[in-house]
């Protein structure tokens, strides 16, 4: 038996570039899909001088919030091509992958891009993706740099692996949203990588034993095969079971 997956929230991490544009894309057109709610979220760290006096403050807290306004209104423009209807807009403070998980806590799904890095980039400058997924107590959907999710009439095949209720949940209500339909693999890390490749979506059930051994199995072959992804965490999938 699957369990029914929900999808009346989204929240899409954005950082201006060609990647967020990407995962906006992908937000928008399940939102719509579901007539969803989107919360776009960006990170801004604050710049703050080593040292302040107690007369700077009121000044600093002034800049912060006007700061925090400009960023709004150029987040709202950055995604009026990308997302076709009114949004949330979320500014917050210190690491991106902090703030997306805060907010995953309240939201049926996270969408956020991946750069898709390789090498002694990715290891100096990290992966705010993986970051997410190791931690989110919900679903991720990550999605690479220039892909979209797939379209009819192309009737996109969502790969699902894992062998899980919510993850079994989650292929039939994103094959219904995306015109397509749900084939199952028992374990996505011993599968034909084109099988991958011919899928438009993948769904996949991390394990109950850890998340990181499942990323660095998953993440070179995954980043080669530049599919979205949704990550499903051990027992969650739907954001009932996030708030329990």
């Amino acid at each position: 038996m699957t369990s029914a997956a929900t999808l009346a929230r989204l929240v899409v991490g954005v950082d201006f570039d060609d990647t967020s544009a990407s995962a906006a894309r992908a937000a928008g057109r399940l939102a719509t899909a579901a007539g969803a709610t989107i919360t776009a979220f960006h990170a801004a760290v604050p710049d703050a001088p080593a040292y302040f006096t107690p007369d700077q403050i009121a000044d600093l807290e002034a800049e912060r919030e006007a700061r925090r306004a400009s960023l709004a209104a150029d987040l709202r423009r950055f995604l009026q091509p990308q997302i076709p209807h009114a949004i949330d807009v979320v500014i917050g403070d210190g690491p991106p992958g902090d703030g997306l998980v805060r907010l995953a806590a309240e939201a049926d799904l996270v969408v956020i891009g991946t750069h898709q890095r390789h090498g002694p980039r990715r290891w100096w400058l990290g992966s705010v993706a993986e970051n997410v997924v190791s931690r989110s107590p919900g679903p991720v959907l990550v999605v690479p740099r220039g892909t979209e999710l797939p379209s009819i009439p192309e009737t996109p095949t969502v790969l699902v692996a894992g062998g899980s209720r919510e993850a079994d949940g989650w292929g039939v209500l994103l094959g219904h949203l995306l015109g397509g339909r749900p084939v199952h693999t028992a374990d996505l890390r011993g599968c034909d990588p084109e099988l991958v490749r011919r899928a438009g979506l993948v769904v996949w059930a991390l394990p109950a034993g850890g998340r990181q051994p499942l990323m660095a199995d998953a993440g070179p072959v995954l980043r080669e095969c530049a599919r979205p992804v949704l990550f499903i965490p051990p027992g969650g999938g739907t954001v009932e079971g996030n708030r329990s």
